[in-house]
Parts: C-alpha cells; sequence; structure tokens
C-alpha cells in the first residue's frame, strides 16, 4: 500500500473515530447497540467533530500542506478548521483553514505583526478575498474569502509556502479542490522580515 493510500486510510480513520466522540456515546442518526437511531437531545452536540495532530516536522522548511475533509453531519456554525498552524510566539507566525461562517463557507489566513512593528501588507488578493487587521488574540494581518467556499464531504488541500522577495519574506495561500483539481491562489501577504521560514512543529 502506498504512502498516499495509508494517509487516507488514516484520516478516514480518524474521522470516523471523532465523529463517534462528538459528545454522546454515538452520532446522532446512527444506529446504537439497541438497533434504533440514536437522537441526540438539543444542545447535547455543541461542537463540530474535529482531531488535533502535531507533526514533529520542526526543522526550517519552505512549504506546509494539509489536506481536510468536512462531514456533513457534522456542521456545526461559527466552527473553524484550523488546518495550518506555524510558528506560534516566534517570527512569521500564523495559520491558516476554512470555517462555517454565518456569512459563507470561509477560507482563511492570518499572520501575526513582526516584531519589529513594520506593516504586513498584502500584494496579492485573489478573486474575492478580502484583507484587514485583526486584534484580540495578538495584533496581525487576515484575509478572507467567502467567495471561494467550500462544501461539506469534499476533500481540500490548503498550502503555504514562503520565499524572499526584496529583504522580506513573503507567505502565499493556496488551496486545490481534490474533486476538481483545480488550484486558487488566495492571498499573498509581504511580512517585513528577511529569511523567515517555517521552523515549528505544525
Amino acid at each position: 500500500m502506498s504512502l498516499t493510500n495509508k494517509l487516507s486510510v488514516l484520516s478516514i480513520a480518524v474521522i470516523t473515530a471523532t465523529l463517534f466522540g462528538c459528545g454522546t456515546e454515538e452520532p446522532e442518526g446512527s444506529v446504537g447497540s439497541t438497533g434504533k437511531q440514536v437522537v441526540a437531545t438539543p444542545g447535547s452536540i455543541d461542537r463540530a467533530p474535529s482531531v488535533w495532530l502535531r507533526f514533529n516536522d520542526n526543522a526550517a522548511g519552505d512549504i506546509i500542506m494539509q489536506d481536510v475533509y468536512i462531514p456533513a453531519k457534522g456542521l456545526t456554525p461559527y466552527t473553524y478548521y484550523s488546518v495550518l498552524n506555524w510558528n506560534a510566539g516566534m517570527e512569521g507566525g500564523g495559520y491558516a483553514g476554512i470555517q462555517d461562517h454565518p456569512d459563507g463557507r470561509n477560507f482563511i489566513f492570518s499572520l501575526w505583526d513582526p516584531s519589529n512593528g513594520e506593516l504586513i501588507t498584502a500584494p496579492y488578493q485573489g478573486a474575492g478575498t478580502k484583507v484587514e487587521n485583526f486584534g484580540g488574540e495578538g495584533t496581525g494581518l487576515k484575509s478572507w474569502n467567502f467567495e471561494l467556499g467550500w462544501q461539506p464531504d469534499h476533500w481540500y488541500t490548503l498550502v503555504a509556502k514562503v520565499w524572499q522577495k526584496d529583504g522580506h519574506t513573503q507567505f502565499g495561500y493556496w488551496s486545490m479542490d481534490k474533486e476538481t483539481g483545480i488550484w486558487t491562489h488566495i492571498v499573498t501577504m509581504d511580512y517585513p522580515v528577511e529569511n523567515v521560514y517555517f521552523n515549528s512543529n505544525t
């Protein structure tokens, strides 16, 4: 069995196991040990199925990539699936993922401000991508894209890449719809510090 097939089997096993651990013994709508359909009481399931994986890849690199799949039975409004996370508390820290937002199904990419106090800019914004500063849990620049959208029961590949330009580090964010094979460049952010790479576990 190839590595790709092994990872696909592992992903499906993790998702299945997660569905069975979302606030009830068995997921709503499944058939329980009594042979009767399990129906969750209102409010007993208040979160979407999710799993946390920390990859021990803390060597400097210029690209990170992860697949994400949200089962339709697990859709929960407001839930953010943080698919890519890197350099928390370090220079060039950020995160990317998707969200089931009240305004639509959103692709998110964010970077925390650099230690030198200079501003992050977004020289490239794909169709439908909006950028704005954020605050609260630190400050930085975030991008949102509701126009691209995502669907449940569907695989997506998210990619973040860094490269150097004019003494700054560029961070790019892409999504690939695995059903169509189409890649979308969502945003590129200009981070005003040179030689920043993905240096932490992801």
